[in-house]
């Protein structure tokens, strides 16, 4: 699995052109209100049994995601 709890992104980031082939989990994480725009998961593949996104404060543009038929995405 991947988690990122309770982070602080303070500045850019990004998970584009990225695969992701785990559990993926992002919860209590704050972004910076300047990349709120951004699309984070540009061009990525995501092919874990989920993918999590709870909780989070000034969550960036979800555009461009893959989502494998077997992935169960919450928001």
């Amino acid at each position: 699995d991947i988690e990122f709890l309770n982070c602080k992104f303070l500045d850019e980031t990004s998970f584009c052109n990225s695969d992701i082939n785990s559990n993926f989990v992002m919860n209590g994480n704050y972004f910076n209100k300047n990349i709120i725009n951004n699309k984070i998961f540009k061009n990525s593949d995501i092919k874990g049994q989920s993918f999590k996104l709870i909780g989070n404060s000034n969550l960036p543009r979800l555009d461009g995601i893959s989502f494998s038929k077997e992935t169960k995405f919450t928001l």
